[in-house]
Formats: structure tokens, sequence, C-alpha cells
């Protein structure tokens, strides 16, 4: 995952960071990032309320990527090439 790479990176360690993820019922968005040391944890939570952002967000990605060219590796666009070209096609052949 990208956020593993960065965080790695980031530490200058070659450590391995622990990635949990899982869906509790009608949670619609809850994300929370634990950094752990030994001396203190910091967090990060994000609490959404509706899923109208994450429509939201998929409009303006799919508006985006109007017109641009399409990618054939993971590394330009993170690993989700295959689904942007998917939103591309719905879009263009809607």
């Amino acid at each position: 995952m990208a956020i593993q790479r960065v965080i790695r990176e980031a530490s200058g360690k070659d450590e391995e960071i622990e990635i949990i993820s899982f869906r509790e019922g009608e949670v619609i968005g809850m994300h929370e990032v634990v950094l752990e040391s030994a001396n203190d944890n910091v967090y990060l939570c994000h609490d959404a309320t509706s899923r109208r952002g994450f429509a939201e967000g998929a409009v303006r990605a799919a508006q985006w990527l109007v017109g641009k060219r399409a990618s054939t590796t993971s590394k330009t666009c993170g690993g989700s090439c295959r689904y942007a070209l998917q939103i591309k096609s719905a879009l263009a052949f809607g």
C-alpha cells in the first residue's frame, strides 16, 4: 500500500508497517491512523456522517479524468489506474 511505503521511507527504517482494515455494520466511514512509538501515540481520525462526501469525491475524480491520457503503470497513479480507467470509460460511453 502507498501509505505503508511513505511511512517506511519517512521513518528511515526498513520495518513492516501494520495496517488493519475492517467494516462495522452501518458505520459509514470511520478512519483512524495511529502512529505508535515507545514514548507516545499520535491519533488522526476522520468520521464521515453521510455517504454524500464519497459520492461527490467520485464525481470530482471522474470530472478530473476527462481528457487525461490513460496510464498503464501503477507507479504513476498509486495502483488505482484500473479504477480510474473504468470511471473514464463510463463517462465517455455513458
